[in-house]
């Protein structure tokens, strides 16, 4: 049985597609509803850009920066000394620690 290159290259994005938009209401900080069945991204997005008036500044900062350090670790930091560390830093574990704590 096989399944071509391509197929798995489309599914993966779509599934990065359908994960990245289930993120984005907390990382705006809006309460928007949940919606199923076939065109449950288009609503989703429908419905955030609806509420973006009710846009959580502070959401908003702490998802960027976040972002911006976890690239900067996966970037420079593990990428710089990668031939002197056992195993990359786990910089997304961090965060979750830090940030659920």
């Amino acid at each position: 049985f096989y399944l071509s290159e391509s197929f798995f290259t489309a599914f993966t994005s779509a599934a990065a597609v359908h994960i990245g938009t289930s993120q984005v209401p907390s990382m705006l900080g809006l309460k928007v509803p949940r919606f199923a069945g076939v065109f449950k991204i288009i609503y989703g997005y429908e419905a955030i850009f609806s509420n973006i008036t009710d846009l959580v500044w502070a959401a908003l900062i702490i998802a960027v920066i976040t972002c911006i350090v976890i690239q900067l670790t996966k970037d420079c930091i593990n990428e710089r000394f990668k031939h002197k560390l056992p195993a990359p830093i786990p910089i997304e574990l961090f965060v979750v620690v830090v940030a659920t704590r």
